[in-house]
Formats: C-alpha cells, structure tokens, sequence
C-alpha cells in the first residue's frame, strides 16, 4: 500500500512540473527576432573621386556595445525591447552601413574597415553616443535619438564630426521603432555624407592655393 501511494504521489509530483514548463513555454519571454536597417544609397555618385581610401571605425560609449535594442526611460532607467535584437553588435553594423553608404557615393576610391594595421590616407574615427529609443512617460516609445562624435583626419589635417538626429516613433510596435531608425540612420548618413564632401573640397582648394 506504502509503495503504491509513493508511487502515486511522484507521478502527480511529475504530471505538476510537466504541467509547469508547458505554461512556461507557452507564456514564457518570445524568442529574440532579428532586425536590419539599410545603408543609405540615395545620393548622387560623385562626378569626381576627391578621396583616396578612407579607413572606418566606430566604438560605443557605456550599453551601447550590444545587438540588444537599448530604451530610456524619463527617470533615466535604461532597459532594451523585449523580443528584438540587430544583426550584429552595434559598433560593426553602423560602421558597415556607414561604409556602404560613403562607398556608394564614390567620394573615395575605396572604403574599408579600420583595423589595428592597414593602409589608407583618411580615418573617419567615430564614437556612437546615442542609439536608444526614448520612453515617454507612460511607457509607449516616443522617439529614437542617434548620436556619434568623432573626427576625420587626412595625414596632419583633421576636423571634428557631429552626427545626431532625433526621429518620432510613428506608430505602434517594434516595427515602427526600426522605422524610426531608418530614418534616423539615413538622416545621420546624409549628414556624414556633407561633411565628408566638404572636407575634401576645402583640402583640394588649399592645395591649389
């Protein structure tokens, strides 16, 4: 009788954890789903190459070395959106973008990725500040805000470079989130674009001086 009631006690014990984990599966957190944004290949191509080979490098201030989706919210409470991640971690999926982007605008002869030894005449060195979707106070997201700072430099000339745009979140979900990034990106490209653009033309015509 002992045995058939130990018997009976660990099969409800085990009918109870089974019942447990198929809630857990079922209203568990959702799997991570990846999300892209595309390089901005908008602009004009150059008549003229004025650059020769441009190095790129981005790294990120504190939270932002991550694929993770960073928020903020009003009291400054930092989280990430629940469910979504990017491609690849922050530093090398803007520095592709923003290569693809300056390469398409044939400004340069060539673009490359900026490691620790290589050759090339100008390294756009570039530090991501901000890349976070901003919280309102109620909760729903209200804008994403992207930031980077850095400097371009050419052999002995060198200038800083801003980048920062500020995108309202249009919609509902995270896929009006990565709207907004888009957008944000494409701002943020144009605006590298310019600078880059204006770096060369004002070397050129000091060399011509």
């Amino acid at each position: 009788m002992r045995v058939n009631l130990v018997r009976q006690l660990s099969l409800l014990v085990c009918a109870c954890l089974l019942a447990a984990c198929a809630s857990l599966l079922e209203s568990g957190v959702p799997p991570l789903s990846t999300y892209t944004l595309a390089p901005y290949l908008h602009s004009e191509p150059a008549a003229d190459t004025l650059g020769g080979t441009l190095a790129i490098r981005v790294e990120t201030g504190p939270g932002l070395d991550t694929n993770r989706l960073p928020t903020r919210a009003p009291q400054g409470v930092s989280s990430f959106i629940s469910g979504a991640r990017w491609p690849d971690y922050l530093p090398e999926m803007s520095a592709s973008l923003l290569r693809d982007a300056v390469e398409h605008a044939g400004i340069y002869r060539r673009v490359i990725a900026a490691p620790i030894r290589a050759t090339f005449d100008c390294l756009l060195d570039l530090r991501a500040n901000e890349f976070h979707t901003r919280l309102g106070v109620a909760g729903p997201p209200e804008s994403v805000e992207l930031g980077f700072q850095g400097s371009l430099s050419c052999g002995e000339r060198e200038v800083a470079v801003g980048l920062r745009h500020s995108e309202p979140v249009r919609g509902q979900g995270v896929t009006a989130v990565i709207a907004a990034h888009q957008v944000a990106f494409d701002a943020l490209s144009r605006s590298l674009l310019h600078q880059l653009q204006q770096f060369l033309a004002e070397a050129d015509a000091d060399a011509g001086k």
